[in-house]
């Protein structure tokens, strides 16, 4: 049977991942725009069919024909995947290196709490040696995408009881964990370390809470794009 048959079918959440895989390695090696990257990942999460997820990336896998590669259920083959830091130079990276040396100030950001509610503070924030974070039956997430880190290596201290800690780090970000778990839970999931880059150490406990810290590496594009 034609591959182009399969155009029409529905696809799953699988299917939308691996092409935001391929987006986002393709603007990672500077093959789309800014603009060209962001509208097609939003038409890859809100795709329908196997013949709108081929039309994405047609011109990105040498060979592919639509509906070919799904329809075959086999998997889209894909760019290598980052090694390091460098995949990640181009001027218009979604994953921009982490920024370091700013000064300290009052601005500089010192930690929150989650107490029965969700703490999210904005983008942008001045990390200090120093932070704690502090969740009871509550939920925070901290992006450090566009953080400016003061120096290159810093301390968060994460209490998660009953509740959840969600940390986003860039590429350029070593993470050491000193967490003790008491029916918790603690999870780095696709960071992408450099010798050059930052060192986050967490420190602190969860009691039948989580403390997870997501990086852009991480299997499953999509809780990454969309952290928050």
């Amino acid at each position: 049977m034609n591959a182009k048959t399969f155009s029409h079918l529905r696809c799953a959440d699988e299917d939308r991942e691996l092409v935001a895989r391929v987006l986002n390695n393709a603007y990672a090696d500077g093959r789309l725009t800014f603009e060209e990257h962001d509208e097609r990942i939003s038409n890859a999460y809100n795709a329908k069919t196997f013949g709108e997820l081929d039309d994405l990336t047609i011109d990105l896998i040498p060979g592919a024909q639509p509906g070919q590669l799904r329809a075959q259920h086999q998997p889209l083959p894909q760019p290598p995947q980052p090694a390091g830091l460098a995949a990640y130079d181009h001027p218009n990276s979604p994953v921009p290196p982490p920024r370091i040396g700013a000064p300290t100030s009052a601005d500089t950001f010192t930690g929150g709490r989650a107490i029965l509610s969700n703490y999210h503070p904005e983008k942008g924030l001045v990390m200090p040696a120093y932070s704690e974070l502090v969740s009871v039956l509550g939920d925070v997430r901290v992006d450090l995408v566009d953080a400016v880190f003061t120096q290159r290596e810093i301390t968060i201290r994460a209490t998660a009881v009953l509740g959840e800690i969600r940390i986003r780090i860039p590429a350029g970000v070593r993470v050491v964990s000193n967490i003790t778990n008491v029916i918790g839970e603690y999870k780095c999931d696709g960071a992408i370390p450099t010798d050059d880059g930052v060192v986050l150490r967490i420190e602190g406990a969860t009691i039948l809470g989580d403390v997870k810290v997501l990086g852009p590496g991480i299997r499953k594009a999509r809780k990454y794009d969309n952290f928050v």
